[in-house]
């Protein structure tokens, strides 16, 4: 029960992440992910846009790769 309460709490606080918020998270410039938000399909016009839980992993994710592939 206590995991499921802490689960449901740090989903509830990622949903109200704005893009510059997680630029500054991932350590990107906000225009940049700003730009690739766009590229993948995320409808944002600036980095206050709020993100959706959805949003914030594929971004995530997407940073992941690249960071993968740059240590390369």
């Amino acid at each position: 029960m206590y995991l499921l309460k802490l689960l449901n709490k740090k989903v509830r606080n990622m949903s109200k992440i704005k893009i510059y918020e997680l630029a500054d998270k991932l350590g990107v410039e906000r225009n940049e992910l700003l730009s690739k938000a766009q590229e993948f399909g995320i409808s944002a016009k600036s980095t206050s846009k709020s993100l959706s839980d959805a949003e914030v992993l594929k971004l995530e994710n997407i940073y992941k790769k690249i960071r993968y592939f740059r240590s390369y």
